[in-house]
């Protein structure tokens, strides 16, 4: 008599086990892929003879016993990468700690948004003391938790802070990067890195919740720079004013208590842009910008 069991591999292969009731030990085996239509096993019967079938499932002279397997199933197709809102996973950068306040309250709502999540991460000079970072990222966790960012903040050493706030946008799989602290002009550089998160920057001292800030615009434009623009000036709680001017103007009637969200649109007023006291910017690089659609475009090209 010989008793027939199966074991299904997890994986690749369908593995058929014949055991001899008559006697101790395995006398048979069989493995066929799962997925191929024709099943090769061999049975080993009780007077020796070999026994062999091809077909949806293999049987075993003399008892009558069958070895089923798996049915194939068709793959199932991934559906195409869908674009990350712009709230799914942010990236605050802080460089400037006396800022840090108003960047991460603008992250706490931009993620609350969207149920993302928030990285913090400290950017500090090559040549700092290491006491002094010590003390930098001290009162950065502070004041994560004071504001209810219930995240470590990690710590970054560099002499080119706009490269290695990239670098840890692309680590972190961010959908934005607030970069907190002004910029210089070594930002245009970071267009070479294809990265596929839009970048603003938050600069001024204004430590004040939401719900007490005064937000100002300029008028959005029809284009992917304007969509970033009004995503994030959706998320302010109170009403935003919109005014017809241009940046210079902008920056310069801000009043102390005041929030300036607009784009940015070349290097040379990226970097000259500095908030009043008491004020304080957000700029949304265009360059950046574009360049991040580009590298999302060029990656589902390549995957497609």
């Amino acid at each position: 008599m010989i008793l027939v069991s199966t074991r299904i591999a997890r994986r690749a292969n369908t593995c058929l086990y014949l055991y001899n009731a008559d006697g101790p030990g395995k006398v048979g085996r069989t493995a066929a892929h799962v997925g191929t239509p024709v099943l090769e096993s061999a049975a080993v019967a009780q007077n020796g003879a070999l026994a062999s079938s091809r077909s949806g499932a293999a049987t075993t002279p003399n008892s009558g016993g069958t070895l089923v397997a798996e049915r194939t199933v068709g793959r199932v197709e991934l559906p195409p990468e869908a674009i990350p809102a712009l709230g799914e996973r942010v990236l605050v950068a802080v460089a400037d700690l006396d800022a840090a306040p108003l960047g991460l309250r603008f992250a706490r709502a931009l993620a609350a948004a969207h149920a993302g999540v928030i990285e913090v991460v400290l950017v500090e000079p090559a040549g700092s003391e290491p006491a002094r970072r010590r003390a930098d990222l001290d009162r950065l966790d502070g004041l994560c938790h004071r504001l209810g960012i219930d995240t470590e903040p990690a710590l970054r050493v560099t002499d080119h802070r706009a490269r290695s706030t990239m670098l840890a946008a692309s680590d972190f799989l961010a959908s934005m990067v607030i970069a907190v602290g002004p910029a210089d002009d070594r930002w245009s550089e970071t267009v070479a890195l294809h990265e596929r998160a839009p970048v603003s920057i938050i600069q001024g001292t204004l430590d004040r919740p939401l719900t007490a800030i005064e937000c100002v615009t300029t008028t959005p434009a029809s284009d992917a720079v304007g969509a970033v623009i009004s995503e994030l000036i959706s998320v302010m709680p109170a009403d935003v004013s919109t005014v017809e001017t241009d940046l210079d103007t902008l920056i310069t009637r801000l009043e102390p208590g005041q929030l300036a969200i607009t784009a940015v649109t070349d290097w040379d007023r990226l970097t000259a842009a500095r908030a009043p006291n008491g004020a304080a910017l957000l700029l949304i690089p265009e360059a950046l910008v574009s360049q991040a659609l580009d590298a999302r475009d060029t990656e589902q090209t390549i995957r497609a």
